[in-house]
């Protein structure tokens, strides 16, 4: 039963999924630099995945410490499983985390097998627009195989949600936790999130869905966050705290969405 609703919560992924990749606009956040076309937006995000060597992925890339080694390593590894990228549909302005934001759907395709990821594109201090790294990597740290595995007790993970009723073991009263299922574009399995009701991160996950909802897409179920997780003594291997709700989308900015003080982390 577990695997059959997992199942079914993936394919819910992947149909909201293109749901909110298509075009879509938003209250712009205020800035004194000019958001890219899309004909812009896609020369930019085609130089970055076109990169072959550090210098490009510097030039291209938003990387948050990541090495340029690394990015190499994971353009390369993509492009050998699913085939060359295709820029393909502007989603336009998704604007989140109080950040100026324009993303783009990339495919890849190779043998039947298909690949989508969304380029996200945010200016540095300077007003030069790159490709976040680790948005569009959808990384996770560690890697979501290892939190699903019981490896991984603590980290950040890159997930869409949906509201959920696993209450059990450490989580079974329904009176004073919130629960939701967290899934990967990567995996069938789910992880199980819990925060308090009406605390911070209650309150940050009621929003991200009803800024979701405010721009249109009323019927969508499943949203996308970025969030700091740790599983607590008695909760089983895929039960995780969520201790912070680091942002409403998966580019992290230097404040998290829910209000939290210190490092992102």
């Amino acid at each position: 039963m577990a695997f059959w609703s997992d199942k079914r919560q993936q394919q819910s992924v992947q149909s909201e999924f293109g749901e909110l990749s298509r075009q879509r606009f938003v209250e712009r956040i205020e800035s004194k630099f000019a958001s890219p076309t899309e004909d812009q937006s896609h020369a930019i995000v085609t130089a970055a995945l076109a990169a072959k060597d550090e210098a490009a992925v510097s030039a291209n890339f938003r990387l948050n410490g990541t090495p340029p080694a690394d990015v190499l390593e994971f353009l390369r590894q993509e492009e050998e499983l699913f085939g060359p990228a295709h820029v393909e549909s502007w989603i336009g302005s998704i604007d989140c985390n109080n950040t100026l934001v324009e993303s783009v759907l990339v495919h890849h395709t190779k043998n039947g097998i298909s690949e989508a990821r969304i380029a996200m594109l945010t200016p540095d201090e300077q007003g030069v627009w790159r490709l976040d790294f680790e948005s569009f990597a959808k990384k996770c740290e560690p890697t979501w195989e290892t939190f699903v595995s019981g490896e991984a007790t603590e980290g950040i993970v890159r997930i869409w949600f949906c509201q959920d009723n696993y209450f059990n073991g450490i989580y079974t009263d329904d009176s004073e936790w919130l629960c939701f299922s967290m899934a990967s574009l990567d995996s069938d399995a789910l992880l199980y999130g819990y925060c308090r009701k009406n605390s911070p991160q209650g309150t940050a996950m009621a929003s991200i869905k009803a800024r979701t909802h405010a721009r249109g897409k009323k019927n969508i179920s499943t949203f996308r966050a970025t969030l700091a997780i740790s599983r607590s003594e008695g909760a089983n291997k895929r039960q995780f705290e969520i201790k912070k709700v680091l942002a409403e989308d998966w580019l992290l900015t230097d404040k998290a969405f829910d209000g939290s003080p210190g490092p992102l982390e």
